[in-house]
């Protein structure tokens, strides 16, 4: 098992490096990251079950689209989700029925 640096936090696989981005799937070093930065600081700091339910639908395809006015909007296709401060979802404009 080793750790990460500065965190001290063990893996068991090595280090736990990600050179995708999970919002917009592109490397993390290019200049258009910088948007899915934002995003992700914004996920980190919503409320533990508004954060928890993105996560859970990111896992499932869902991409972020932007975090405004304490909700957070995903979509798959045309398929768009948003999650309030409390994590309830709720199909947003656009969505199919």
């Amino acid at each position: 098992m080793t750790t990460s640096i500065g965190t001290g936090r063990l893996h068991e696989g090595g280090l736990d490096c990600q050179n995708l981005c999970d919002i917009c799937g592109t490397s993390r070093t290019t200049r258009k990251h910088t948007a899915c930065a934002k995003l992700r600081q914004a996920l980190y700091a919503a409320p533990v079950p508004q954060r928890t339910a993105a996560q859970l639908l990111q896992r499932q395809g869902y991409r972020i689209q932007n975090t405004s006015a304490g909700s957070i909007c995903l979509s798959r296709g045309n398929d768009y989700i948003r999650i309030d401060a409390a994590g309830q979802k709720h199909r947003a404009l656009g969505a199919r029925k």
